[in-house]
């Protein structure tokens, strides 16, 4: 929703997930080309956004695509994320049973030394409960997402810009209005009217002719039963987060 947002302030151009002039086909799934990137943003210093959740693994090499490159990372409650995963279908499956366990890989790639989280991701991949392991994937990849997302905050504080998805959707001008402050822009009303201009579906499911609002902040109540919730308690306490606000 927010790509959909910057994709229409008349000083940005978005990128979207599916534009392979930007992506290449990996062992796992697509990424950024980054050379391609690079060479992208090199001539007039047009500014671009380029909408890319399948390479948070890789933030030391996004920030090297150009001058002043910088990250917009959204953050959003644990429940949110765990209920639009399950319920998002790719193939007749849920993306955490087709997707998450590729992103809990890329992740584990990048950080070979977190053995624990590669001991909790094989257990979970053992479990006969497909809705338990449905569940446990979809959380793991929201911690594992977080963990990559507090490492490039550490190392890279300038250049790490954190929205959170419920302040962003509760009051859009405001948090667009904070953001072109902090990227130098200026803000316009396009920013929280995208929908009447864009058409069709986005990836993830996401109608572009839908304004930003906060509809789906409690969409998971209905969806992620008690049994599933506690699912979630236990496995954010087992990876040390300790609590339902994980490692935010």
């Amino acid at each position: 929703m927010l790509g959909l947002s910057l994709g229409v302030h008349p000083e940005l151009e978005l990128v979207d997930e599916d534009d392979l002039r930007f992506h290449t086909r990996s062992n796992l799934t697509y990424l950024l080309d980054l050379p391609g990137v690079r060479r992208a943003v090199a001539p007039d210093g047009k500014r671009f956004v380029f909408k890319a959740p399948r390479d948070t693994h890789r933030f030391e090499e996004l920030l090297s695509c150009g001058r002043g490159a910088r990250i917009l990372w959204v953050v959003r409650p644990v429940h949110q994320v765990v209920a639009s995963m399950c319920r998002l279908r790719v193939e007749g499956e849920s993306w955490a049973l087709t997707h998450a366990y590729r992103e809990i890989c890329k992740y584990l790639q990048a950080n070979a030394d977190d053995q624990r989280t590669a001991e909790m991701c094989d257990a979970i991949l053992e479990r006969e409960d497909r809705r338990r392991r449905e569940v446990e994937l979809a959380t793991l990849c929201w911690i594992v997402k977080e963990k990559s997302r507090s490492q490039a905050q550490r190392r890279h504080p300038d250049s790490v810009i954190v929205l959170d998805y419920v302040r962003l959707t509760s009051d859009p001008e405001a948090e667009t209005r904070l953001l072109c402050s902090d990227l130098g822009l200026d803000w316009s009303r396009s920013l929280v009217a995208h929908h009447a201009v864009r058409k069709g579906e986005r990836i993830g499911g996401t109608s572009a002719e839908r304004s930003i609002d906060r509809a789906s902040q409690d969409l998971w109540k209905r969806e992620l039963s008690p049994t599933d919730q506690g699912v979630i308690e236990k496995l954010l306490q087992s990876s040390g987060s300790g609590s339902m606000e994980g490692l935010r």
